[in-house]
């Protein structure tokens, strides 16, 4: 891979967790390959692709000992379902709802298939089917029925369309299903492939990152990017003027006089 240059590649606002999280990965790696059943996922299943972008390293990270707390998650884009096998493996008691076409992004049109997507999703993760709800479709379909059943989650994790327009979407609902301290995930935060850059990723990502600026706590940036929502919600509040210390002595004066507020 090649080396990441955190000044250049990420948005100012995850800069210095991005720095962090290079700095703990060695260490993190070694954590979760110890827990029980993930070291054997990749030798069990039955995955073309080994893609990786340290989810295994981002959730120990972020849940580590207490993962036996999370207990809703939310997969969009599950492909072979190598992610799905993990969060499956190091969330024992989590129930997944995973949606996914299973016919590939733009990336994958040109890949040769033995067999189906779905099919190899189906014995991949057969193991756990009583813990996985897979709904086949767009993202774009299924997210605002989820929504509208009052669905709720401690985790969602975002890996399907890498177009912008489909990300934002797909933040836009996962954001409003996420418990208050739950946590967000996006993959492909480097990814850029598409030739005009605001199509890619991190046009998406990033807009989600301003726009919500104070609502969340940043802890996790590579290819990966994490963050946990706060118990409130600042990005809806109205602005207010700033008062000069004399219309606030002013004010504190008339108040104490009984005549009423007074604004300047």
């Amino acid at each position: 891979m090649t080396e990441i240059n955190v000044d250049k590649q990420f948005h100012p606002l995850l800069q210095p967790v991005a720095r962090r999280t290079i700095e703990q990965l060695t260490d993190l790696n070694r954590k979760v390959y110890a827990r029980p059943g993930v070291s054997a996922i990749d030798e069990r299943g039955e995955f073309t692709q080994h893609w990786t972008s340290h989810l295994r390293e981002l959730c120990e990270l972020v849940h580590g000992d207490a993962r036996g707390e999370v207990r809703s998650i939310l997969e969009i884009g599950a492909f072979e379902g190598r992610s799905t096998v993990f969060l499956a493996t190091f969330f024992p008691n989590a129930h997944i709802d995973t949606i996914d076409t299973f016919a590939g992004s733009d990336e994958h049109v040109a890949m040769q298939r033995a067999e189906p997507l779905e099919t190899m999703f189906d014995r991949n993760t057969a193991a756990f089917a009583g813990r996985i709800t897979k709904h086949r479709g767009y993202s774009y379909d299924h997210l605002p029925r989820l929504h509208a059943a009052g669905r709720r989650f401690d985790v969602a994790f975002i890996d399907g369309s890498h177009f912008a327009d489909d990300i934002y979407v797909d933040t836009f609902y996962c954001w409003a299903m996420l418990k208050p301290g739950g946590v967000l995930i996006w993959d492909d935060y480097l990814w850029g492939e598409y030739a005009n850059r605001l199509a890619n990723p991190p046009a998406a990502i990033e807009r989600f990152l301003e726009v919500h600026a104070g609502d969340y706590e940043p802890l996790f940036a590579e290819w990966l990017v994490a963050i946990r929502k706060n118990e409130t919600e600042k990005a809806r509040a109205f602005w207010q003027p700033r008062q000069s210390r004399r219309s606030r002595m002013i004010r504190f004066v008339l108040e104490k006089l009984g005549l009423g507020s007074w604004q300047h």
